[in-house]
């Protein structure tokens, strides 16, 4: 997964389109939804005690 780096001024500046960023955040979703490792952590992470105390499960 290639990350792009961007300074303060321009994430809150908005010189990226809303459609560009929308674009990156459905590439950065996609890409961590296809991630398997990243999908095994996170289903480690919800199977923890302390995280279904919180979620009330």
């Amino acid at each position: 997964m290639r990350v792009h780096k961007m300074d303060a001024r321009q994430f809150i500046g908005g010189r990226r389109s809303q459609k560009e960023s929308l674009k990156t955040i459905e590439k950065v979703y996609g890409a961590l939804s296809s991630d398997k490792e990243i999908q095994a952590r996170i289903e480690k992470i919800k199977t923890h005690e302390w995280v279904k105390i919180i979620e009330g499960v």
